[in-house]
C-alpha cells in the first residue's frame, strides 16, 4: 500500500490509524509527502486492483463516488499517481513516527 499526502501535520497530530499500521507493517505500507513544487489536481482518490476507483472530487466535502469496473480511468489515475510518487519526498515527521 502506498499513500501520498499533501500535508501530514493533521495525521501526525491526531494520531491517525494509518500511521500505526505503517509502523506495524513498514515493508507493506509506505507513506510519503507530495513534493511542494509538483503540479497536482485538487482531488482525493483510491485505486483498488486494476479496475476499481474511489473519487472525492471536492476536498472541502466528504462526498464522492465509486467506479467499480472502470479500468481505463484506473490506469489514468495510476499513471498520475506514479508520476507524483516518483517526485514525492520522505517526510521527516512521518519517518520519526514510522520507526
Amino acid at each position: 500500500m502506498r499513500i501520498l499526502l499533501r500535508d501530514s501535520s493533521r495525521a501526525v497530530k491526531d494520531g491517525h490509524r494509518l500511521l500505526t499500521l505503517a509502523r506495524r507493517l513498514p515493508s507493506s505500507c509506505q507513506i510519503r509527502k507530495l513534493h511542494p513544487d509538483y503540479p497536482n489536481e485538487e482531488i482525493t482518490f483510491l485505486l483498488a486492483d486494476n479496475c476499481g476507483l474511489l473519487l472525492r472530487p471536492e476536498l472541502s466535502q466528504f462526498a464522492g463516488y465509486a467506479l467499480y469496473q472502470d479500468p481505463v480511468r484506473n490506469r489514468l489515475r495510476l499513471s498520475q499517481f506514479e508520476q507524483a510518487w516518483a517526485t514525492s519526498i520522505s517526510d521527516a515527521v512521518l519517518r520519526r513516527f514510522l520507526l
